[in-house]
């Protein structure tokens, strides 16, 4: 649901009163946020990446939590700045929490130095304020997800105005690579795409969630599955490994130009999300089979709509992909972080940290 300017307490609008020019969006500023993100891209080394979101800005927060509320600086009625919140219930320490994900944080190059002081200010003051917060949950949690290579969102992030401190909990690899066309393949459509009932797949995903993770909870399944294509692989009947070919649409779709080869993709894809695999008697079975399932998604997805596939990968021992898969993605690095106010430095959630980042099993879901 989106939190809107109907929706927020007079705690947080007194707050939003006191930096000018800043307020909440509401459900009638889609177009115009829309048209603002999709005009700007991330730089990462010879990476562009833009996020189009057609003419619904809110498209992709729908999908990632049960709400949502989005931060707009304007100069003369035009929008000059955008951050975005969206809260789900996560595990946490194997405890249902709001979590928080900070995204979308933008600042137009044309911005008056006063406007971006007083975006990222107020934006770090939203954090420090959130938990006292009703319409947030009192929330405490913030994770944000950054491009290694983005250094101008890295540079923005270390100014004196953002009072936020971020802390890094993981490493990830996002991978990429070109849909391979439907009559290259030997594998028949038929057997390619044989899924499984929802009510097994959800038993499947109960059973292998970690108590330790930001993981994904029955509400994040059940929205995924609205959406996606899942892919299983089985062993005398039952579901071994598991994971979803999340369709993305004109509202939800991935720019991505590499300047190393000259090469654009301008339209929507799939992203493999949501991947587990049972415990095995061994490591190597445990990623033979965590591979066959990668390759297995990446021929369902020869059947579906889009023009390329995407991982998020967490750079742990335990969850490489195989050399043959490496050598044919497009690889882009980034960190998770932890984000939170100076003055929550001694909060429990922080002080003696929440998150074990070889367990971020879901970590697919926040890039999604």
């Amino acid at each position: 649901m989106l939190i809107g300017p109907e929706q927020i307490s007079a705690e947080f609008n007194s707050l939003l009163n006191s930096f000018q020019g800043i307020r909440i969006a509401g459900a009638k500023d889609a177009r115009r946020l829309a048209d603002f993100v999709n005009t700007t891209a991330m730089s990462a080394g010879q990476l562009k990446v833009g996020f189009q979101r057609g003419t619904d800005y809110f498209s992709l927060l729908r999908l990632q939590g049960e709400n949502y509320c989005v931060m707009v600086c304007e100069e003369e009625e035009q929008i000059v700045a955008v951050g975005a919140v969206s809260f789900r219930n996560a595990g946490v320490r194997g405890t249902s929490r709001c979590v928080g994900y900070l995204q979308d944080l933008r600042v137009s190059a044309s911005a008056k130095h006063r406007s971006r002081v007083h975006f990222y200010k107020c934006f770090s003051e939203f954090v420090r304020l959130c938990p006292s917060l009703a319409e947030f949950d009192c929330c405490s949690i913030f994770l944000t997800a950054i491009l290694d290579d983005n250094r101008a969102a890295l540079a923005a992030l270390s100014r004196p105005a953002f009072a936020l401190e971020y802390t890094r909990l993981a490493s990830y690899t996002a991978y990429t690579w070109p849909k391979i066309p439907a009559h290259l393949l030997k594998l028949g459509k038929a057997a390619s795409m044989a899924g499984c009932d929802n009510g097994e797949l959800v038993e499947f995903y109960k059973q292998r969630r970690p108590l330790f993770a930001y993981d994904l909870s029955q509400p994040d399944i059940e929205r995924l599955l609205d959406h996606a294509y899942p892919v299983v692989i089985r062993c005398d009947g039952a579901i071994q490994a598991a994971c979803m070919l999340v369709q993305t649409s004109e509202e939800r779709c991935l720019n991505l130009g590499y300047e190393g080869i000259g090469y654009q993709w301008k339209c929507a894809g799939l992203y493999i999300s949501a991947l587990r695999v049972a415990e095995q008697s061994s490591l190597t079975e445990e990623l033979m089979l965590r591979n066959k399932l990668i390759r297995k998604a990446l021929g369902v997805s020869a059947f579906l709509p889009g023009a390329f596939v995407g991982l998020v990968n967490v750079n742990d021992p335990s969850t490489r992909l195989s050399v043959g898969l490496n050598a044919t993605s497009l690889r882009v690095r980034g960190s998770l972080y932890r984000v939170y106010h100076p003055e929550h430095a001694q909060l429990k959630d922080f002080s003696h940290g929440f998150l074990r980042p070889s367990h971020i099993a879901a970590l697919e879901w926040v890039f999604m």
